[in-house]
């Protein structure tokens, strides 16, 4: 009997031992499950559009979670214009939803109401919400993030520029035309177009079809401009003195509208002009820069055209220096004065050139002598916008 009874008593402690893992992990922590979805009433919009976006929070858990809060701080490109919380409070300036206590299995939304805002060049606008804090363990952390999108859509501006005059004279007067055209789909508003006057030629005046042009910064600010609708901009310049044979570039671009671009190939280009002139460049070389005493050296002045018009009345300074004593000379034009060193030249087309050749002998008494010899444009008809390549030397130092 005493032995049925202790085999009864181990099988009962036996069945305990087995059943203890099932009542502990029954009394383990409960946790939460919390999913957030994020959606937008509209997927296309335009700037200035009204969308709303609405964050819904859903607790599928088996407990209640406490201390609940989600962020959602509206991107860039969207402006906050009010919020409807079903439970809890939404501060703009954070972005966070203190939502507070969501039983299991129930919900909580919000309406967030946002304004489409001007963001050049911004054509996706990514909205994110995310669960930042909860009392309870969640468990699932992977549907606690949730984002919406919305296509601004855009438009294609392009500018075009010309000048009325591509070949003027120094102190001519020329226009510059700009149209900015919106080839569409939708209007653009807040449009800049910038177009600061280059180099070598100084602003008079400007007429603006609408907006307004800044010649201190360049700045044509334009503003609104309808779907097909085209706007225009010339402005008067005077070509500064001395800018003979130049070119001139100027560039315009548009550098801001409110709507992102489809097409930013047109959205800058240039007007040349070249101003009349010949610019002249003269060299001077030597055959020998280590003569003897006594020795021959040939000069050789060289002046190119390089255009764009032809050059008249050249003449060109070429003082023999002392140490040398000149033996003969050769000009493939012009005529060449030994006592004045003035070497004629006359007139030399587009893109040619005129050599002149000197012949010398070096002196006695020169020897471990520095002898320098200058020429230099002194006279052409036209001008020449650079002058720094007017002149030339060569030395030799004898031996």
């Amino acid at each position: 009997m005493k032995r049925a009874i202790k085999n009864i008593l181990g099988i009962g402690f036996l069945l305990v031992l087995l059943a203890l893992p099932l009542v502990v992990s029954g009394c383990g922590t409960k946790k939460a499950d919390l999913s957030i979805t994020n959606t937008v009433d509209k997927t296309t919009v335009n700037v200035g559009d009204t969308v709303n976006y609405t964050v819904t929070l859903t607790n599928t858990g088996s407990v209640s979670g406490t201390g609940i809060t989600v962020t959602d701080a509206l991107p860039l490109g969207v402006t906050y214009v009010s919020s409807d919380a079903g439970q809890g409070s939404y501060d703009d300036s954070t972005g966070i939803w203190n939502v507070g206590n969501l039983d299991s299995k129930a919900s909580a939304k919000i309406t967030i109401t946002a304004d489409v805002a001007a963001k050049a060049g911004v054509r996706i606008i990514d909205n994110l919400a995310t669960l930042t804090h909860i009392d309870q363990p969640d468990v699932n952390s992977n549907n606690t993030v949730a984002s919406s999108s919305i296509t601004v859509n855009d438009t294609d501006l392009q500018v075009t520029i010309a000048v009325d005059n591509a070949t003027p004279n120094e102190k001519d007067t020329v226009t510059y035309s700009i149209a900015l055209t919106n080839n569409g789909p939708v209007n653009a508003t807040g449009v800049t177009v910038y177009d600061a006057l280059p180099n070598g030629v100084t602003y008079v005046s400007s007429t603006a079809s609408q907006g307004s042009y800044d010649p201190g910064t360049g700045d044509w600010i334009v503003g609104d401009i309808g779907n097909g609708a085209q706007s225009t901009l010339t402005v008067k310049a005077t070509v500064n003195t001395g800018t003979g044979a130049l070119a001139i570039d100027n560039g315009t671009q548009i550098i801001y509208a409110d709507q992102p671009d489809s097409n930013l190939n047109n959205n800058a280009v240039t007007a040349s002009l070249t101003v009349n002139g010949a610019e002249l460049d003269l060299t001077n070389s030597v055959d020998t820069v280590t003569p003897s005493e006594g020795g021959t050296v040939t000069y050789y002045v060289t002046v190119t055209n390089n255009g764009p018009l032809e050059a008249t009345g050249i003449v060109i300074t070429d003082i023999l220096p002392a140490g040398v004593t000149y033996t003969s000379s050769t000009a493939d034009q012009g005529t060449y004065d030994t006592s004045t060193g003035i070497w004629t030249v006359g007139d030399i087309t587009n893109a040619a050139s005129s050599t002149l050749t000197i012949k010398v002998t070096v002196n006695t008494g020169t020897s471990k002598q520095k002898i320098t010899s200058h020429a230099a444009i002194t006279h052409a008809d036209q001008p020449d916008g650079t002058p720094e390549n007017n002149t030339g030397a060569t030395t030799i130092t004898v031996q």
